[in-house]
């Protein structure tokens, strides 16, 4: 039998408000909860509550609130989909005001129970936390329950209901809150685990394992989890993977293989673990590790050694790596029945689109700052410092210096060297990392520090201490940094991927920045959190290379720089600081005001690809070969862009090949002009076109069977069907063949005949075919590679296109 009672928290169960919460929810008929903030510890202890007394048919209404941002968002988003159908959920936006209700409605056996205090749900304010609560019926004070019945009621009108786009709204904007004298609340500084001692997914890891299960149910075979340094994503994978018997994770390093593995045992201890590395070849395991260097070696991607259907379920870490060779290989090879890419810097910025190998699918993705934000990564403190040595004379080949051009303005460089000694002295540190530019740049700077008194060492590839004494062994110099034996390590990538050094402090960027990812991923070994480290450090020397803007742009995007070398920009998380040299202000200006005209800018970039490729590109490589703000800067330049009639751009540059001549002029040309530059607001032409191509040579005309073929091929790749206007792969399969023609006949079909000069025309029992005039060249090579290069370029770019525009989009939600 029910009765008042009074609950004050503490290690006492008979005192914790939790039991009697388990005791209400089995009676109650109907659950209101109005509560200030919800936490994920809390709310794991109600849910099994919550779904028994939604079994029976319980009414059950929640309002809860954004007040100081304590609710977290993945609990939210726990409420939203596991509660579905059993609880109705509102979201109270305090918009500063204070909203600081605890206070739960039952009706059990007719009659009105109040339960209010001082418990918000978190696991601590349910049990052994301090905290009063009060538990009283209608019978005792019948005047304010319905008081408090009447006030739910106006909170629920003023509140609005919890759906995906609020959630989303809520979780792009959250901020850890931060208390005083504490780094944050609940830091994430490790796996969460449960009471009962499983590891069980943090936040982040729910959010995304949500859009995972999402991406699936829509028919997704493919998708990239992009997420900053930190957040779990061995350990999302691991969870993910759960319902799948045979896995295969594949990594470039051994030491991540040997992490991953840890990871993998830990949430699934049932399974056999394997591994793939050099001559151990365990590929008969439940869940096999790979290095990408042996497994992608022929004599291993054969049905004798493994089948490509053996695995349901394949992890490519550092996914950014994805476009390699041996990376295609194995993707190429294998048909599991998920795959996913994981990576912290999954950019376009430095070209090779690998975008488009998981078929433009990225449910999930959460950004450095928005970490940073969550509590997951500590706070940086960024300070751009003024390089005077001159780097106008080097070449610059293949996008970056020569090394030994750098070794020869770096070695035995006194000043500079002196001026990053004080720098690295004035900002204290215990432990830091330096990125140099060579082997040779990295001993230098480890004798020098350690002749003036800082314990230093060098830690590169080929490691020789007889003779370089500085010299160490990555994992002792990591061992020794730890221990503080050690305060900076100067290496030169060794450190880019695969080593957690949490306590790491400073991090110095010691020669120009040419990769985005390289300048992120070693930016990242510093932003992990560890006890007593506030923020890091980010020393960025800065000269006038020809990517100097590129570490700052990466930080701020755009930005404003102050006159006292501060900057303006609203992006950045209020725990982080940016700062520049004054000389730097002017450098970037000088820079910014010396800049080519976009003209000339596009030769420019186009004969640096052709140096990298030593032969001029194809239209396909040429755009393979871009990054994002190059392909920008390509199309804002209307019909002057390459892409638009490339033979004539290449004419323009005397580097047409004697061959392709002839297709400048007459038909052909003008036919290959018009596929360059049709209008393609839909990518519906794309596939009909594609079907013109048989092998070696174009066919005069397309059957209606070979056009539905090609269609229904083209559009059931990755997520294609969406521009069917279909929201779900089950709906586009459920397509007539009738409705598919229909549509083939009545768009492109329809609208290249109409717009397209004469040179399509539909015959009986095709619904599109060539014009006569065309036809002495459908056999050539020439023109099959071209036309084949055109349409490849151009629904490739579409699909490029169609993902940037839809990022942040229900489809593919951020955190």
């Amino acid at each position: 039998m029910l009765e008042s009672q009074a609950t004050f928290g503490g290690p006492v169960p008979s005192r914790q408000l939790y039991p009697l919460l388990a005791d209400c929810c089995t009676k109650a008929s109907t659950i209101d909860l109005a509560v200030s903030f919800i936490k994920t510890s809390g709310l794991s202890l109600l849910l099994p509550l919550f779904k028994e007394a939604g079994s029976r048919g319980v009414h059950i209404r929640i309002v809860c609130g954004d007040y100081l941002h304590i609710t977290e968002p993945e609990a939210l988003l726990i409420l939203h989909k596991e509660l579905a159908g059993i609880v109705d959920i509102h979201f109270y936006r305090s918009e500063h005001r204070s909203f600081h209700p605890k206070c739960w409605r039952f009706q059990i056996d007719q009659k009105d129970w109040i339960l209010i205090g001082s418990s918000n749900v978190s696991r601590s304010a349910l049990t052994s936390g301090i905290e009063w609560n009060y538990f009283f019926s209608q019978d005792q004070d019948a005047r304010c329950v319905n008081q408090i019945r009447n006030e739910f009621e106006q909170l629920w009108k003023q509140s609005a209901l919890l759906d995906d786009e609020l959630i989303e709204t809520y979780r792009s904007t959250w901020i850890r809150p931060v208390l005083v004298g504490q780094k944050s609340l609940d830091p994430d500084l490790e796996q969460e685990s449960a009471p009962s001692g499983l590891i069980v997914p943090n936040g982040i890891q729910t959010e995304a394992l949500y859009a995972l299960e999402k991406t699936r149910q829509k028919g997704n075979e493919k998708a990239l989890i992009k997420a900053a340094t930190g957040i779990g994503k061995t350990y999302l994978a691991a969870f993910d993977s759960k319902d799948y018997p045979h896995v295969l994770f594949v990594a470039h390093r051994e030491e991540i293989l040997s992490q991953a593995a840890k990871a993998f045992h830990a949430i699934r201890p049932e399974n056999s673990i394997g591994f793939v590395a050099g001559s151990t070849l365990e590929i008969d395991k439940d869940l096999v590790f790979a290095s990408v260097a042996t497994l992608g070696k022929e004599k291993y991607l054969n049905e004798k050694f493994v089948k490509p259907d053996r695995f349901e379920y394949i992890i490519i870490d550092e996914f950014h790596h994805a476009s390699a060779n041996q990376y295609r290989k194995i993707l190429d090879y294998f048909r599991p029945r998920f795959l996913l890419g994981l990576s912290a810097t999954p950019f376009r910025l430095d070209g090779k689109n690998i975008y488009q190998l998981c078929d433009y699918n990225v449910p999930y993705e959460i950004d450095l700052f928005q970490a940073i934000n969550r509590g997951v990564l500590c706070p940086f403190h960024y300070y751009g410092i003024y390089d005077e040595t001159d780097y106008s004379s080097l070449r610059f080949v293949h996008r970056t210096y020569q090394t030994e051009e750098l070794d020869r303005i770096y070695l035995d460089n006194e000043k500079r060297t002196k001026t990053i000694l004080r720098h690295y002295r004035k900002y204290p540190s215990r432990r830091a990392i330096a990125f140099c530019a060579s082997k040779n740049h990295a001993r230098f700077m480890a004798e020098y520090f350690f002749a003036h008194g800082v314990k230093a060492a060098s830690v590169v590839s080929e490691c020789d201490p007889a003779i370089h004494p500085t010299d160490l062994e990555r994992q002792e110099a990591i061992r020794q940094l730890s221990d503080q034996k050690l305060n900076v390590l100067f290496t030169v990538d060794m450190f880019n991927e695969g080593v957690d050094v949490p306590d790491l402090d400073q991090v110095l960027f010691l020669r120009p920045t040419d990769s985005s990812v390289i300048f992120l991923q070693q930016l990242g070994r510093g932003l992990r959190k560890a006890p007593d480290k506030d923020y890091l450090n980010v020393l960025d020397f800065i000269g006038n290379y020809k990517s100097a803007r590129l570490g700052p742009s990466l930080l701020l995007g755009n930005y404003e720089l102050t006159e006292g070398g501060h900057v303006a920009a609203t992006s950045l998380p209020p725990s982080c600081f940016v700062d520049f040299d004054l000389q730097l202000i002017d450098l970037f200006e000088e820079m910014k005001n010396s800049s080519l005209s976009a003209r000339e800018r596009i030769l420019k970039i186009f004969m640096e690809v052709c140096q990298e490729q030593e032969d001029v590109p194809s239209r396909m490589e040429l755009y393979q070969a871009l990054d994002e703000d190059q392909i920008r800067l390509f199309y804002a330049q209307g019909s002057s862009n390459p892409f638009r009639n490339y033979l004539s751009f290449l004419a323009g540059q005397q580097m047409l090949p004697k061959s392709k001549r002839a297709l400048l002029d007459g038909r052909a040309g003008e036919f290959l002009h018009l596929l360059e530059t049709t209008s393609m607001s839909r990518v519906y032409k794309m596939p009909l076109l594609l079907a013109f191509v048989d092998g070696n040579r174009i066919l005069p005309e397309v059957s209606e069977e070979r056009a539905l073929s090609v269609w229904k091929s083209f559009f059931a790749k990755g997520d294609r069907y969406k521009d069917l206007g279909v929201s779900a792969r089950a709906e586009f399969e459920k397509i007539s063949d009738v409705r598919h023609l229909s549509n083939i006949k009545n768009n492109p079909a329809r609208f290249l005949i109409r717009s397209g000069k004469g040179f399509f025309e539909s015959r009986e029992g095709s619904p599109i075919a060539l014009c006569d005039e065309l036809k002495p060249w459908l056999d050539n090579s020439d023109f099959v590679f071209e036309f084949q290069d055109i349409i490849e370029q151009r629904f490739t770019d579409y699909y490029d296109r169609r993902f940037e525009n839809r990022k942040g989009s229900s489809d593919s939600f951020s955190a």
